[in-house]
Formats: structure tokens, C-alpha cells, sequence
């Protein structure tokens, strides 16, 4: 009987104990809670992690709080209250003027496990709003450290938003909640891990065909270009979205005109009008060709021909488009080559409703280079067999082709018995004499080549040289071909034929 009396009584002091020791108590700080205004905020923390960011990424991350705990430690009741400047928000919002924190928790969550930008979660269409709202009025966050591929922040209790304010990707808003939950008679503020919501983009230039990067072309040649893009998946609630396309076209490239240009999303080819709008199959304005446009560069002082698309009628993330431009005699003659520029442009801020086609404001650039290569034929003509006697006012006619149709330009020598012609794609040509000096025969039509294998490179960078010895006249000073000697001689013949008949005849007439 005492024992059992002994253990009754030592019940009832582990109950007294329990109750006034607060063992399952939480730190307060000194502001007080409005809903229960004996209560005052946790402080006590945990850490917030963003899992799988690309550690190659350059973003950096903001946690946005938009719910304070609050704690009783004479009930030990936990409370939970908007923060100041959510309610902010909440009180300019047609749409979310009334609600409270019940309403909050009883909205539908996207999965944080997916890391997928896509959702049709009402509370994701909360927080998106929220975002708009924090870019538009700078809401103040805490900045999380970034270590390989996660961003962390150690955190006061309470609910959080999580966006970036620097990156090279698109992310959509994030929620983590650092709230207590009861644990055996504790309350436990445990660490919260959200897959990061993210899409990337990605463009590549290719000239002349898929997957070439570098090519050679001669001046007034027409290089195929094809931008090969993949847009992100932008967040299901995303108001601002700018997407443009921009490729560097001077001062290498003479501006193309709207008729160059085709579109594709997809597998599908919208049409190109005649004002520069492309549209799809409904009539709707997918994108909106701009030439020239000087905001995507304007450091380089060059024009660039853009594409503004309109995300609201994307069907695909995947855009190719395609057009033809004219390479011109500002392109530089080198073994170095051209460099060229083409990108695409999101902006940042794709919840940002003042987001606007000029790209004011942050934006995630992504470059792609193409190189084209030019190079020049540098000819020497000289006498046969003396290759000291150089000979000037020599011309000589390049062509691309063996027959001899297709005509790039004309050399001209000069006083060193050199001439030059810039602005020549990789590739063999053939050379014909069309006009010589006196005392000169017409040169044999000659092959070379520029560049590639058996290539003989000149003193000067990106020129290949060729030499052509020029034979002497064997009968007259011509400026013919060798049938010219020929019909010559022949006309000698007949008229040395003609006044010997006719003296003979006059002879026979006097005798007469």
C-alpha cells in the first residue's frame, strides 16, 4: 500500500515540475504578438536550404519573411501573424485584401520536392503576386550563402519566401516554413530543405549549318544563320517576362531585311509579314523582328537585329530561327577571323509587372560566338624562267569554278608585279589571264588554293599567294592568245599572196 502511495505522490510531483518549469518553452524576443497580446516573438532558429543549385550557377538568394511566431509561455500557446510588410501587400490587393492567416494555411501547395516552376497551386499564386509586389516597392531580405549546390540561412522561426537576386537561371518563388511543431511535450523548430524551382535557357549560332560554329565566306557571300534556342519554363504565375533575341550584324554584316527571316516553334514555321511581326496559325504576335535596335549592345556602338518574343504564346520552349546575312568588306582579312555576337536576354524580375521590351532593369544575359573567316590571294607575275622581271598592268580574272562561269573579282598587278584581292571563302580558284604587256604572251589559266591543304601562305596574315610566269611573244608584241598568232601569220600569207597575183597581173596587162 505505501509503495503504491509512493508512487502516486511521485506522479504528481513530476506533474508540478513539468508545469512550472517550462520545459517545453521557446525564446522570446521583445515584440509583442496583436492576436495574442500576451505573447511575444520567437527567436529561436533553424536554417533554410535551397537544394540543387548548379554549383556553376552565380545566383544569389534572398529570404523574404511573411510570418512571425509568436509564443505564450503562460499557456504555452504558439500564434502565427503576417509581418508588417506582407500585410502591406496584402491591404493594396484587390485579390487578397481579406485574407488571414487561416486563410493562408488552408491554400494549396506546390510539391517543394519536384523543383518544377510549373504549379496551379493557390498558394503559389499568392506568392507570386508577393514577388511582383517585393521588386516593385524593394522589400528588405536576408541574403543566404551559397556552398556547391545549396544556399542556406540561418533563420528566425517563422514563414519565408525564396528568390534570387542575382542568376543566370530562371527560379520561381520558393516557400520554406521554419514553424515549431510539438514533440513529446517539446516544441521542435526543425531545419527546412525546398528543391530549388528552376528552368534554364540556353541559345547557340550556327553558320551555315547545325552544329557549325566557324565557317569561311567570301565578300557579298550570304551566311545562313540559325539562333538554335531553348527557353526556360517560366513560372506558372510569371506577369513580366521580356525575352529577346539579338545578333551583333555590324560592322561585318550589311543589315538583313524581314524577308530573310523564319521562324519556328517547335516543329511548327509561323509566318513572317512584312512589318517584321511573326504570327502563329490565329493571327496572334508570337515575336516581333526589330532592325536595327541599339539597346542589347550599346557599349559596342553597333546595331543588332532583335527578336521580342511574347511568352503568353509560346506553345514550345523550343525557338529556331533562321536568315541569311550579307558578309561586306568590313570583315577583316586574317587567319584570326571575325568574331561574331548573338544572345538571348530574360529578364530577372519575370514576376515583375513594370518588366518592359527595353531591358531596363536586372537581366540574365546568355551569349553565343560564331567565327568567319575571310582570306585575300596575293599574285606576283613575272617573266618566264627570269623571275626577276616583274611585270606590272598584268590582269588576271578569279573564278571559283574549273569552267570558268562563276567570277569572284580582277587582280591588277602593280609596279612590284604584285596584285591583290580581298575577301575570299577557304576553297581552290583559277586564275585567267585576260590582258598582258607587250612583248607577252597570255599566262596558262592557273589553280590554287587558299588555305587548305597545299596552301602557300604570304608574308601578309590571311593572304595565300600564287605566281604566275608569263611567256614571251614568240612573232609580234600581242595582246592576245596564242590563236592570235596564228590568224596574224595567216593575214601575212594572204596579203603577201594577194600583191604578188596582183603584180603579176599588171605585168600581163602591159604586155597586152
Amino acid at each position: 500500500m505505501n509503495k503504491i502511495k509512493n508512487i502516486i505522490n511521485t506522479l504528481v510531483l513530476a506533474f508540478i515540475i513539468a508545469t512550472t518549469l517550462d520545459v517545453n518553452a521557446l525564446t522570446q524576443g521583445t515584440i509583442k504578438g496583436t492576436t495574442d497580446p500576451d505573447s511575444y516573438i520567437v527567436t529561436d532558429k533553424a536554417t533554410l536550404t535551397i537544394n540543387k543549385v548548379s554549383s556553376s550557377d552565380t545566383s544569389k538568394f534572398n529570404a523574404y519573411k511573411i510570418i512571425d511566431v509568436f509564443y505564450n509561455k503562460t499557456t504555452n500557446v504558439v500564434t502565427y501573424e503576417f509581418t508588417s510588410d506582407f500585410k502591406t501587400f496584402l491591404a493594396q490587393s484587390a485579390l487578397y485584401k481579406t485574407l488571414t492567416v487561416s486563410d493562408y494555411y488552408n491554400l494549396t501547395s506546390g510539391d517543394i520536392t519536384s523543383g518544377s516552376t510549373q504549379t496551379t497551386s493557390t498558394l503559389d499564386k499568392l506568392v507570386s503576386s508577393y514577388a511582383t509586389y517585393m521588386y516593385s516597392y524593394s522589400v528588405n531580405g536576408t541574403s543566404m550563402s551559397i556552398s556547391g549546390i545549396t544556399a542556406s540561412a540561418n533563420l528566425d522561426a517563422g514563414v519565408y519566401l525564396v528568390l534570387p537576386t542575382s542568376t543566370q537561371r530562371v527560379y520561381s518563388v520558393m516557400v520554406g516554413n521554419l514553424t515549431p511543431k510539438a514533440e513529446n511535450d517539446t516544441w521542435v523548430i526543425s531545419d527546412f530543405t525546398i528543391n530549388a524551382k528552376v528552368s534554364d535557357a540556353s541559345v547557340v549560332k550556327y553558320i551555315g549549318k547545325v552544329g557549325q560554329t566557324v565557317g569561311s565566306y567570301s565578300y557579298g557571300d550570304e551566311v545562313p544563320c540559325i539562333l538554335d534556342v531553348t527557353l526556360p519554363q517560366f513560372p506558372t504565375n510569371a506577369n513580366g517576362v521580356v525575352i529577346l533575341l539579338g545578333d551583333v550584324v555590324e560592322p561585318i554584316f550589311d543589315l538583313p531585311t524581314f524577308d530573310k527571316f523564319t521562324v519556328k516553334m517547335g516543329d511548327t514555321t509561323l509566318t513572317t509579314k512584312s512589318d517584321g511581326t511573326v504570327v502563329d496559325s490565329s493571327g496572334n504576335i508570337v515575336a516581333t523582328i526589330e532592325i536595327p535596335n541599339t539597346y542589347w549592345t550599346r557599349q559596342l556602338e553597333a546595331k543588332v537585329v532583335t527578336l521580342n518574343i511574347n511568352y503568353k504564346y509560346l506553345t514550345s520552349t523550343k525557338v529556331t530561327v533562321s536568315y541569311g546575312l550579307i558578309l561586306n568588306k568590313s570583315a577583316n582579312v586574317s587567319t584570326t577571323g571575325n568574331q561574331n555576337t548573338a544572345g538571348l536576354v530574360i529578364n530577372r524580375d519575370v514576376y515583375g509587372e513594370s518588366a518592359n521590351a527595353t531591358g531596363n532593369g536586372p537581366y540574365i544575359p546568355y551569349y553565343t560566338y560564331t567565327t568567319i573567316y575571310t582570306y585575300g590571294i596575293d599574285l606576283l607575275a613575272y617573266k618566264k624562267n627570269d623571275k626577276s622581271s616583274i611585270l606590272s598592268d598584268m590582269t588576271f580574272d578569279v573564278y571559283k569554278d574549273s569552267s570558268l562561269t562563276q567570277k569572284l573579282g580582277t587582280i591588277t598587278t602593280d609596279s612590284s608585279g604584285k596584285g591583290t584581292l580581298a575577301g575570299v571563302a577557304e576553297g581552290t580558284y583559277y586564275i585567267k589571264n585576260t590582258k598582258t604587256k607587250s612583248g607577252y604572251r597570255l599566262a596558262n589559266t592557273t589553280a590554287m588554293k587558299v588555305k587548305i591543304a597545299g596552301s602557300v601562305a604570304s608574308d601578309t596574315d590571311g593572304y595565300y599567294k600564287v605566281e604566275i610566269e608569263v611567256p614571251t611573244a614568240t612573232l609580234l608584241p600581242i595582246t592576245g592568245g596564242s590563236g592570235t598568232i596564228i590568224y596574224t601569220a595567216l593575214g601575212l600569207i594572204i596579203i603577201v599572196t594577194s600583191i604578188t597575183v596582183f603584180t603579176v597581173y599588171t605585168k600581163k596587162q602591159k604586155q597586152i
